[in-house]
């Protein structure tokens, strides 16, 4: 199993998987050294992984399609590692939300989230249902609360309407995720390949993760 993000998982929370060799591809450099302590973690990019076709059972997309310069060619390669009847999680933000305002933001501003790419869930869909995939479960949101840390007041003055859309869970929360399967071979998205070698992932905010 690949967990593939800017950001290690925490401590403990991949034990339940009962995949035996668990593998983590860290999309940025801030923690170089991880790479020397911890043998099963490597550096990667998520348009190129350097992993054997179809050979992985279940890979965890932890906000890597986000980090990617080229979202569909970095579904195509997370595609090409699974091999069929393996699972595929993705993480990632949602643009159909306040959250799509901090991008805007960083791209005027240096920020957490500047480079981001910020991926329509419903296009995400559309193209695991060509590459082969089948949905399991409905799309799921989370994080209910502003994207700026000034404005987390505002949340706590109406933490019964937190609460609501928490149990609501409408589409407009700032993180989405799904779960899917590979059914088939792949079917080539159509569109040349664009080689972005050298270019680091992008480290999100420790809140976040």
């Amino acid at each position: 199993m690949l967990w593939l993000s800017p950001v290690l998982p925490e401590p403990g929370l991949l034990d339940p998987c009962m995949v035996r060799h668990k593998f983590c591809g860290l999309l940025s450099t801030h923690a170089v050294e991880t790479l020397f302590e911890q043998p099963a973690v490597f550096q990667a990019q998520s348009e190129f992984l350097p992993i054997a076709s179809a050979s992985l059972h279940g890979i965890v997309s932890h906000h890597a399609i986000d980090c990617s310069d080229d979202p569909r060619n970095a579904i195509r390669e997370l595609s090409r590692v699974l091999a069929p009847g393996g699972r595929l999680l993705l993480v990632g933000f949602n643009p159909i939300s306040s959250w799509y305002l901090r991008s805007l933001y960083a791209r005027v501003r240096d920020d957490a989230f500047t480079s981001t790419n910020f991926v329509n869930p419903y296009r995400l869909l559309d193209w695991l249902k060509v590459l082969g995939f089948e949905v399991d479960d409905t799309l799921k949101y989370l994080m209910y609360r502003p994207p700026f840390e000034f404005a987390s007041t505002w949340v706590e003055k109406w933490p019964a309407l937190r609460k609501h859309l928490e149990n609501w869970r409408p589409p407009i929360g700032g993180i989405y995720y799904l779960l899917a399967s590979k059914t088939s071979a792949s079917v080539s998205l159509s569109g040349p390949l664009h080689s972005h070698a050298g270019v680091p992932g992008r480290v999100l905010p420790q809140s976040l993760t």
